[in-house]
């Protein structure tokens, strides 16, 4: 439905001139019950409002601006547009309009295939030089984030009347204030869906790109409950060279381009803005959230009065709004006092005063959740026992005892724990105090330990904090008693991966250390040892090489102590500090000393042993020794097997899935897979078919069916380890492996809408933050996505290049695959000098190579394709022929790749006259496809063969 635009331009040109808290009610009165009329009127206003000079000469600007919306009648800003066709896109409705263009509905309008897509197209006048580099940066913001949580870009192009276009994914959703008050969220789901803006926050700002319009509209949520971020269109980036060149400030010369009303303080100001400022737009929706309010009275101002506002307004607490409020959002019974300091950090008026990082934003609501203490709240013992309680509600009663600890009061599962104090309490009557509860502490901490006693991991993490408070709050006058305890409490975290309080408490004991305490000199190594592991979690190897000398050096002094196990254990520190320094070989020769020392005394230290085995194993992999891999691990499966009484059923599963996996990295795949698929069936009957050990033990037998060749069982087989990850373990650091893989491999198979269905479903497994392998990984197959969905767009051709060079800067380590990507799609261009040039930066990067991996016989195929484009049919023919001789080598029988190579042959015979050996070749490529289609029909149809010679 359309207006007559003078209908509009009169309410428009009546309203601007009312005060604030008039014009709601003009304008409702004047639109009728036409709700579309009214929306109209209010975009119009909030666009006007929001032009450059507004504040200055506000009836100069709305002449202006009506001026040139009334010569745009006939331009892409009304409904006269829908049906039109842009490029291969029909337009079908108008969803938005903006400060920059107008967003459209739209579909494909050929025949590839059907999918509902969003685009967005520059209004005319906004052609200008600043605006155009806006429309260009939100185009590059968008092609940069591939996130799940961030709406992202399709295509891109110019519009036959010349105007610049691009093509987004279309989110259906509601906004996210909307949803859930549609569907009466509790607090806890509420929050649950602020975190998922918080990781696509994060995933931004680690990108350096700030997003600076945060609000319910730009925050949709779909009916399966997917958080999507919008409108990146004022988006500030950080990095100066993010177009390959100093980028502008394209917000410049006082040009408000954000929402009053979920602006920061900084940004109303005029003053630099930084990721505080998302910050505090993010506290305002999660206070709407919560409370159903805004935090200030925003209701009819005006944007000169917004600053004078927050700078006089004392912002209430959201509890006491929805303590006072009729219809609050949430019920008062379900928030507790530390959302309102979340809160009102985040709404801090002062920058530095807010969260450092969305990161730590979000980690403060995690905490909130599990009941853990929250950074925002003023800290005290009190606090943190306080949460303990809480955490512990029906575990835990208070008492007191003749020593000088307090003791807990536990269910009949603490039975040995309780013996142990009775037996320390006898050793306090009998003068022995100080080593009684040394003992004791010892003793129930060690207990919550999951390595040592994994049984009880429940009661692990309450014995755990019940220590730690304990040592914290009765050892003062002790400091080598406290030492000594927050190394076994630090311990004890990191054996749960509670990496923060393990290096919180590991760092005390470091401290007292430092100021001089005395320790038993392997007591003080061993504290040595876990902090430096704590550093390597914390990303500074620099620190954990450090220590782990100093300790070294230390102990080797020591006579007559046997010093095996420290020593062995401070190397393999040392391994893993070397290891993230970049330096492989130091680190391999650190692990092997490891070995050495245990491996030749298995009788004693058989676990040991074997551990550092296993780590040779993936060290020798990583520094392309997959031969000098295979060795270690098979020397791991040797003892195991011989050893078997003295080791865990969860050890020996293990060592077999890591013998397994090195004979598939040398291409020994016929005898991986029978002791594969055994190690997954022991797995899921001693541990259960929805366990963790059961999910580790199929995805190697999901490797195993890749390396093989059979690609879809591959698939399948990730599928069903994610879906067992989504039940057990979100966050573990593992997910972003094999998430990443069961993507990457959906992606080989052509399977550009199987794989974004897998990426939607688990993406909220992953970790809270990635490391940059993973997040390089991601970024190159979401654009090898893209290029699936549209392989002839030019601007995804640029972004591989630019990927590249950006991996290739870095020294990423998917920099050689980059490099193949890059070559296809020069090859597509119909460019083999480019294609030419790539392959050979591939060759020539410094990447391992499995004897497994197939991207020597892809760089073969490329090479093929080139010969083709320089009819150098001849030389086509024995690199087609190569490329699939090498993967026969391998253990491929079918695969995509090998149906790729038959593919590649028919062309060339085609090339050659030769049609019947040429539709041979075409039949072999068409079948597998077709075959995987019947065995497993929930994939794509839309995997494109031929099986004729074309001319």
């Amino acid at each position: 439905m359309s207006f007559d635009w003078n209908i509009i331009e009169s309410i428009v040109d009546q309203a601007i001139n009312l005060p604030p808290e008039e014009r709601e009610t003009y304008i409702r009165k004047n639109c009728g019950d036409s709700e579309q009329l009214y929306m109209e009127v209010k975009n119009m206003l909030d666009s006007i409002q929001h032009s450059e000079g507004w504040m200055d000469e506000p009836d100069l600007v709305k002449d202006q601006f009506l001026t040139d919306i009334e010569n745009e009648k006939s331009d892409f800003l009304d409904e006269s547009a829908v049906g039109a066709v842009v490029d291969k896109y029909k337009l079908v409705d108008i969803i938005g309009r903006g400060g920059m263009g107008t967003v459209y509905l739209a579909e494909r309008d050929d025949d590839s295939y059907k999918n509902r897509v969003a685009i967005k197209i520059l209004r005319r006048g906004l052609d200008s030089e600043d605006m155009l580099t806006r429309f260009r940066i939100e185009q590059q913001v968008l092609a940069q984030l591939n996130h799940p949580n961030i709406t992202h870009i399709l295509d891109a192009g110019i519009s036959e009347d010349g105007r610049p276009y691009y093509v987004m994914e279309f989110v259906e959703g509601l906004p996210i204030t909307e949803y859930c008050e549609i569907n009466n969220l509790s607090t806890e789901e509420r929050l649950e869906l602020f975190l998922q803006i918080c990781g696509a926050l994060t995933f931004a700002h680690q990108k350096l790109v700030i997003h600076r319009d945060l609000k319910p509209a730009n925050i949709l949520v779909t009916k399966s409950g997917i958080v999507k971020l919008l409108d990146f269109g004022i988006a500030k980036i950080l990095s100066d060279d993010f177009l390959g060149e100093k980028s502008p400030d394209i917000t410049s010369h006082h040009e408000p381009i954000y929402t009053i009303t979920y602006a920061s303080p900084e940004q109303i100001a005029g003053q630099p803005i930084g990721t505080a400022s998302d910050i505090y737009t993010l506290s305002i929706v999660l206070y709407q959230l919560l409370t159903g309010d805004h935090p200030y009275n925003a209701s009819g101002i005006e944007p000169h009065e917004i600053r004078t506002e927050l700078e006089t307004t004392s912002i209430k607490s959201p509890r006491a709004v929805i303590q006072n409020s009729e219809n609050p959002a949430v019920p008062i019974q379900q928030l507790r006092d530390e959302i309102d300091d979340i809160i009102l950090k985040g709404l801090h008026y002062e920058p530095e005063l807010r969260y450092s990082s969305i990161e730590e934003f979000s980690r403060d609501i995690r905490n909130y959740l599990s009941n853990r203490p929250v950074s925002a709240k003023k800290p005290s013992r009190s606090y943190r026992f306080k949460k303990f309680i809480q955490r512990n509600r029906n575990l835990v009663t208070l008492g007191t005892a003749a020593s000088i600890l307090l003791i807990f009061s536990f269910t009949a599962t603490l039975w040995q724990a309780n013996q142990t104090r009775i037996e320390a309490e006898r050793a306090l009557a009998a003068s022995e105090r100080v080593v009684a509860v040394k003992d004791f502490l010892i003793s129930m901490i060690t207990a919550g330990n999951p390595w040592a006693n994994p049984e009880q991991p429940q009661t692990a993490r309450d014995l755990i904090d019940q220590g730690a408070f304990a040592a914290e709050n009765e050892l003062s006058d002790s400091p080598d008693l406290a030492a000594e305890l927050f190394g076994v409490i630090g311990a004890s975290y990191q054996g749960m991966r509670e990496d923060a309080l393990a290096e919180e408490y590991l760092t005390k004991a470091m401290e007292l250390i430092d100021q001089g305490v005395i320790l038993d000199p392997l007591v003080e190594a061993d504290i040595k040892a876990k902090y430096s592991g704590s550093m390597l979690r914390a990303g500074q190897p620099d620190e954990a090489e450090t220590v782990s000398n100093d300790a070294l050096k230390k102990i080797r002094n020591l006579d007559g102590r046997d010093i095996t196990l420290m020593e062995s254990e401070l190397l393999y520190m040392l391994a893993n500090a070397y290891s993230l320094m970049g330096d492989t070989p130091k680190a391999i020769e650190n692990t092997r000393l490891s070995v050495d020392l245990t491996c030749n005394r298995p009788e004693e230290f058989i676990l040991q042993c074997i551990d550092y085995l296993t780590a040779l194993k993936n060290l020798e992999e990583w520094g392309g020794n997959y031969e000098e891999g295979l060795q270690a691990a098979e020397r791991a499966y040797d003892l195991a097997q011989e050893f078997q009484s003295s080791i865990s059923d969860q050890m020996r599963l293990a060592v077999f899935g890591t013998y397994g996996n090195a004979l598939s990295y040398n291409a020994q795949t016929s005898v991986a897979i029978p002791l594969l698929e055994e190690n997954a069936e022991l797995a899921g009957r001693r541990y259960g078919f929805d366990s963790y050990r059961y999910a580790r033990a199929l995805y190697d037998l999901s490797t195993a069916y890749e390396f093989a060749g059979r690609t879809v069982d591959a698939l399948l087989t990730a599928e069903q380890v994610l879906e067992i990850q989504a039940e057990n373990q979100m966050g573990n650091p593992m997910n972003s492996y094999w998430l990443y893989r069961a993507f990457r491999i959906a992606i080989d198979l052509h399977q550009p809408n199987y794989a974004q269905d897998i990426y939607d479903r688990f993406f909220h497994t992953l970790p809270e933050q990635m490391t940059t392998h993973y997040v390089d990984g991601f970024q190159l197959e979401f654009l090898k996505l893209n290029m699936l969905q549209s392989p002839d767009s030019p601007t995804l051709r640029e972004e591989i290049y630019q990927l590249y060079d950006s991996f290739m800067e870095r020294r990423s380590a998917h920099t050689a695959t980059a490099a193949l990507a890059a070559a296809e799609q020069a090859i597509r261009n119909n460019n083999p000098d480019t294609a030419e040039m790539y392959v050979s930066e591939y060759e020539s990067a410094e990447t391992p190579s499995s004897k497994s991996d197939i991207r020597p016989a892809q760089s073969l195929m490329i090479k093929s394709n080139i010969s083709l484009l320089q009819d150098d049919i001849n030389q086509a023919k024995v690199y087609a022929e190569e490329s699939l001789r090498l993967l026969r080598q391998i253990g491929h029988k079918e695969s995509p790749y090998v149906a790729e190579a038959n593919l590649l042959l028919g062309k060339i015979h085609c090339s050659n006259d030769d049609d019947e050996e040429a539709i041979q070749y075409f039949e072999k490529s068409g079948t597998y496809w077709e075959s995987i289609k019947k065995l497993h029909p929930e994939l794509d149809e839309d995997v494109i063969y031929t099986n004729r010679c074309l001319r």
